[in-house]
This record gives structure tokens, sequence and C-alpha cells, in this order.
């Protein structure tokens, strides 16, 4: 068997060489671009936000009316139901020792949240000098939100009652209880 020797001239081989260098360069770019775009998408689609951005503070809206009485001839009054202010309003949940509203001026909403570890909440009321019992039996429902805000208990208020003498009626106007502001109940008073 015959062995082929080839030879080249110089300018083949440094012309040969300037391929070569030309090559190793161009893979680099190559990999280094693909490196960095690689890195660039990891970063950017990875990357949780560690902030939660919503209010997930899902609270029972009360609206407090009363009834105003207009006296329409010599005999008759008519009573109907309007806005209330209250004055000197404490409540705290029971069995809780921690107050919600603590001597609360010009109250004509509340916020009172539901717990998410039993189907009843209840509260003590006071204001005027009379104390009253809230009452809610409601549903729990857990829902996931994202990573950076974990769960949120959503409410269904089921049933609403009242103990005492300041409170006259309860009307639940949206049973749903969800974030954000909303009017849940309208409680009645004197």
């Amino acid at each position: 068997m015959k062995h082929v020797v080839f030879f080249r001239s110089k300018e083949q081989r440094a012309k040969s060489k300037d391929n070569l260098a030309w090559w190793l360069k161009f893979t680099m770019h190559c990999y280094t671009v693909f490196a960095l775009c690689s890195l660039l998408f990891v970063h950017t689609s990875c990357t949780p936000d560690p902030v939660c951005r919503l209010d997930l503070d899902g609270r029972m809206g009360v609206v407090i009316s009363g009834y105003d009485s207009t006296v329409v001839g010599v005999d008759s009054v008519v009573w109907t139901i309007g806005s209330r202010q209250l004055d000197s309003v404490n409540i705290w949940g029971v069995g809780s020792d921690s107050l919600l509203y603590d001597n609360a001026r010009n109250v004509k909403n509340l916020g009172l949240p539901l717990r998410g570890d039993t189907t009843h909440t209840a509260y003590i009321l006071q204001w005027n000098g009379q104390t009253d019992t809230l009452h809610i039996e409601h549903d729990n429902t857990l829902t996931f939100v994202s990573n950076a805000c974990g769960c949120v208990i959503y409410h269904t208020i089921d049933t609403i009652y009242a103990h005492g003498t300041l409170i006259q009626q309860i009307n639940i106007l949206n049973s749903a209880v969800e974030m954000g502001e909303m009017e849940n109940v309208e409680i009645i008073v004197w």
C-alpha cells in the first residue's frame, strides 16, 4: 500500500490556518450568543414576583341603618329606614380579647373579618350604652391566588342573627364575602 504525502505551499497552509481561526471565532461567538440568550430567557421567565400586590383582606361589609320617624298627620307617623351614624362603638370578636373598633366615632360602615377555621363567627357590639351579640353562620372556600399571594379564604354568608336590644333587623345584601370593599349586610338599629 502506498502512502501519499500531500505537501502544501506556505500560502496554502497560511490560508487554511486563517479559515480555521475564522471558523473557531465564529463558533465561539455563536455559543456565547446562545448562552446569553438562554440565561436571559431563564432569568425573565422563572423569576417569581416576590410581592403580592393584591388586597387579600376579605371583610364582611356592614352598613348601619336606622328607623326615622316622620309625623304625617295628627295621629299618624311614617317610619322609614335611613343612614345612621353611631358614636362610641366598641366591637370585639367572641373568644378574642382584641378590639376591632375601640370607641370609634361617626361609624356608618363596618368591616368585620370572618373566621376561616370555623363556620361560625360572633361579635359583641357595644354602642349607646347597650350591648348586642351578632352571630354569622358562613361557609369557607380556600382559593389559590398566586405564588406570591398564596391562598385566600372566601366566605358565603348562610345565616345572620343577633341577640340584644339595639339591633332590630338584619338584611343580607350580598352573601359572597370576597376581597375588596363590599356591602354584605345591613343592620337596622333604633
